[in-house]
Parts: structure tokens; C-alpha cells; sequence
């Protein structure tokens, strides 16, 4: 499966890609970033189709406090 983005591109109009970190089994990918917006460090999380729905909803119980973990939601899209 071809990636929709990569090292030095730009996701969501402020996440700009810095490397790869790495690629699930599950084909779920992991980029590091810098958001241009805040100046700081960010990871991105591609999920793969299979995943997404699922990726989602973890990430929505995450931002509401629903679902608690060290891992903090910034941006879901």
C-alpha cells in the first residue's frame, strides 16, 4: 500500500512529517511530526483501513476523558 504522505509533507494544513518511526503489522503507521502551529514535537498516527473506525473511537474516548492513558489527542482527521 502506497503512503498518502511522507517525510516533508505537510498533514492537516500544520503537522509537518520529520521521519517514520514505524509500520504495524497491522499496516498502521506511525510518523513523528513538528506542528508548525505550536512548535512542537507530535506523533501522527496513519491507521490503516482496517483500523480506522476503531483508531477513531479510541481516539475520541481519549480526548473526552472517557478512556484514560498518558497518550494525549491533539487532532482527530
Amino acid at each position: 500500500m502506497a503512503q498518502p504522505f511522507g517525510v516533508g509533507d505537510v498533514v492537516g494544513g500544520r503537522y509537518r512529517v520529520t521521519h517514520h518511526v514505524v509500520t504495524s503489522a497491522d499496516q498502521d503507521i506511525i510518523f513523528q511530526a513538528v506542528d508548525d502551529v505550536l512548535d512542537r514535537e507530535v506523533s501522527v498516527l496513519l491507521a490503516s483501513r482496517a483500523n480506522a473506525k476503531q483508531v477513531a473511537t479510541s481516539a475520541k474516548e481519549l480526548a473526552t476523558g472517557e478512556r484514560s492513558s498518558e497518550v494525549q489527542v491533539l487532532d482527530l482527521g
